[in-house]
């Protein structure tokens, strides 16, 4: 019986020695890396957080710019085609007034050679006199209408070199239109294709940033998920730390209980001293034979011959004294386990 409650004394101390030898760092240390593992990836969600945030400052700028781009590129289509269309007009006109300036010379040298064109008999030249001072009249007339009309077509020639100098250099000018309206067309429609590839891309920066929001909701989400997850660990490590520190004074309590039922274990060597004092002093009359005879002879036969055999296997100290039978009762109780123990009376 004395032996069984010391291996269950002796087994309590010692899982409760491992224990306290295993869970004091370990504990704490779990709790501090698992508190630090969520640290690290609530860090690295909000630094993905603020990348994706910075993507989609980045791809609302990008966006800002590809509409101004677009406009700006509108606005040069409309210029160049407004360019276009003037230089067109500009030629038309430019035609149509040198029509006009080459009619005007062959109308003067036709006015001019019927001025001077006489040649007929004497009566009809008499006839042809009134006719010829008619004629000459109308000659002196014709040429005055002549060197008008020459004056005139000198001024209309110089109308007409300045009309043809115009009209060369609104043809040059529509030949620079033509190059200049092929050129603006080509640059037209590059502006065009510019715009409508900026166009695209404005319509992709908006998609990728409604993407990249998406993202950052995701994250800003996950950021808060990780933070809250941190928050509990945060929790859990001081519950562990508490739980710990009860463990700990736990164990120091239990180790003094030990400590004091070791001593009590240890003892019991003097007790054999005042019992038989006891004894003798209370049955001298009534049994002094019978007992000191009965006593001696069974105690060593059933208690001292087996428990000093086994009691130094069991305990750690071969020292351990084995007290003699007794009333002594202790009892331990570490971490949750109590243990009795008691000694037989004869």
């Amino acid at each position: 019986m004395f032996n069984k409650g010391l291996s269950g004394l002796l087994a309590v101390i010692s899982i409760t020695s491992s224990f306290a030898a295993i869970s004091p760092a370990n504990a704490t240390q779990f709790s501090q890396s698992t508190k630090a593992n969520y640290k690290n990836k609530y860090e690295y969600s909000k630094a993905t957080e603020k990348k994706f945030k910075s993507e989609h400052e980045k791809s609302k700028g990008e966006e800002e710019e590809t509409r101004k781009q677009y406009e700006k590129s509108k606005s040069a289509e409309d210029k160049f085609k407004s360019e276009h269309e003037k230089s067109k007009g500009e030629e038309e006109e430019a035609r149509k007034q040198y029509e006009k300036s080459k009619s005007a010379e062959e109308e003067a040298k036709k006015q001019y050679e019927n001025a001077n064109r006489s040649n007929v008999s004497q009566s009809v030249k008499n006839a042809k006199k009134a006719a010829y001072e008619e004629a000459k009249t109308k000659t002196t007339k014709d040429l005055q209408k002549h060197q008008d009309c020459q004056g005139k077509t000198k001024e209309n020639f110089k109308v007409y070199e300045e009309a043809k100098n115009k009209t060369t250099k609104d043809w040059q000018k529509h030949q620079d239109c033509q190059g200049k309206t092929k050129e603006t067309l080509k640059v037209y429609e590059e502006a065009k294709n510019k715009t409508t590839k900026d166009l695209q891309k404005h319509q992709d920066c908006q998609g990728k940033t409604k993407e990249t929001l998406k993202f950052y909701g995701e994250a800003k989400t996950k950021t808060i998920k990780d933070w809250q997850k941190h928050q509990d660990c945060q929790g859990k490590a001081k519950e562990t730390l508490k739980a710990y520190e009860e463990a700990k004074n736990k164990t120091i309590e239990d180790l003094k209980k030990y400590e004091e039922v070791k001593i009590v274990l240890e003892t019991p060597v003097e007790t054999p001293v005042e019992t038989p004092v006891e004894t003798p002093v209370e049955t001298p009359v009534e049994t002094p034979v019978e007992t000191p005879v009965e006593t001696p002879v069974e105690t060593p036969v059933e208690t001292p011959v087996e428990t000093p055999v086994k009691t130094p296997v069991v305990t750690e100290s071969s020292t351990q004294k084995v007290p003699e039978p007794g009333t002594i009762i202790a009892i331990l109780s570490m971490s949750g386990a109590s243990v009795l123990l008691r000694r037989r009376k004869n």
